[in-house]
């Protein structure tokens, strides 16, 4: 099969790339998959590592999974963090699709997506995933470090963006095909991956 890579590129200020990051600016690579979709989010950390997260299939499953990468300054990918730079989660689904990341400032990383319940269906649920500094699964978020919320709307739920708030409280929005057409849903989660109960009375 036809095989794509993930690829970051850094720019100086005035839009040429720099030739500092990876090769003349551009860091690509194929780790852990055999394809992949365009990365979908990115995130700076405090140090200057990169975190980026995509979907990707893997040499095992035939199905898009979460996918998020750890670079160096540089452009490498920091071996410190998940396989050789990279970890993978399957949230057990058919398509698992990641579209936004936000840090914790204690180093953890937050990234929240989507992921299609059925091949046959075309319905999807929200689901984020947190993971430690060294890009395993955090298990004090939901018990083993992801957490998965269907709307209980007729058809897919998509998951676009995601914020911490400063009392660690984590906000995401989306949307969810309520009635007759979609319309905005806004999630907020307690520091454990537990809804919000404060939050519009159920959390949603």
């Amino acid at each position: 099969p036809t095989r794509r890579n993930f690829a970051v590129v850094r720019l100086l200020p005035d839009g040429t790339p720099d030739p500092s990051f990876g090769k003349a600016g551009l860091a690509e690579n194929t780790i852990l998959s055999i394809d992949t979709q365009p990365l979908r989010a990115v995130a700076i950390q405090p140090d200057g590592k990169i975190v980026a997260a995509g979907p990707a299939i893997g040499p095992g499953p035939t199905s898009y999974d979460f996918v998020v990468l750890r670079y160096n300054v540089n452009g490498t990918l920091d071996t410190t963090f998940g396989n050789a730079g990279a970890t993978v989660t399957d949230f057990g689904n058919t398509d698992d699709y990641p579209r936004s990341v936000a840090l914790q400032p204690d180093g953890r990383i937050l990234v929240a997506g989507q992921s299609q319940t059925n091949a046959m269906l075309p319905t999807q649920n929200f689901n984020v995933a947190r993971y430690n500094t060294d890009g395993t699964l955090d298990p004090v978020w939901g018990g083993d470090g992801t957490v998965t919320l269907d709307l209980g709307v007729d058809y897919s739920d998509f998951s676009f963006a995601l914020a911490r708030q400063p009392d660690s409280k984590i906000v995401v929005a989306g949307c969810g095909f309520f009635d007759s057409g979609y319309k905005f849903a806004v999630l907020r989660y307690r520091a454990d991956g537990s809804l919000d109960p404060a939050f519009s009375d159920d959390g949603i």
